[in-house]
């Protein structure tokens, strides 16, 4: 037996008499319309990103990023309490601060950057504190030896 398309009884006898189909009601319009908004976004798949690509995405946005890494404030606050170590109560401008922070953040960049580089030597991902170590041998800062004069 042929299939054939079975239509709703109303539907023929409106087409028979020639009466008009009968109107929607708005909640019935609402429900069409949020099946169609659901069938839409099951239509779309997700795809899946390579492998490394949103990494890529996250440094190019850090690196379009104007603020400094380290806040402004627990920066300030350490500052001014190595600086009470040191002597009496220092008074300090924002842009000095800001400046110090810019340097501090510049050291702390490269350091992270060679030890990266050291730990890939070692055929690893992971930086440990023995790369912090032998990045501090190799290239030997100042400020290192100002902190331990021992060495």
């Amino acid at each position: 037996m042929a299939r054939t398309k079975h239509t709703s009884s109303t539907e023929a006898r409106g087409a028979r008499k020639g009466l008009k189909a009968p109107r929607k009601t708005v909640i019935a319009k609402k429900i069409i319309a949020r099946k169609s908004v659901s069938d839409a976004r099951k239509a779309t798949s997700h795809r899946r990103a390579k492998q490394g690509a949103v990494a890529q995405r996250e440094i190019k946005a850090q690196q379009k990023m104007v603020s400094t890494a380290l806040p402004r404030l627990p920066f300030s606050k350490l500052v001014r309490s190595i600086s009470l170590e040191h002597g009496a109560d220092y008074r300090f401008q924002s842009s000095a601060l800001l400046a110090l922070q810019e340097a501090c953040e510049q050291v702390l960049v490269t350091m992270m950057a060679d030890a990266q580089l050291l730990a890939q030597h070692g055929h690893r991902v992971t930086i440990m504190d023995k790369d912090v170590k032998i990045w501090l041998q190799i290239t030997r800062p100042v400020w290192v030896h100002a902190m331990n004069p021992a060495q």
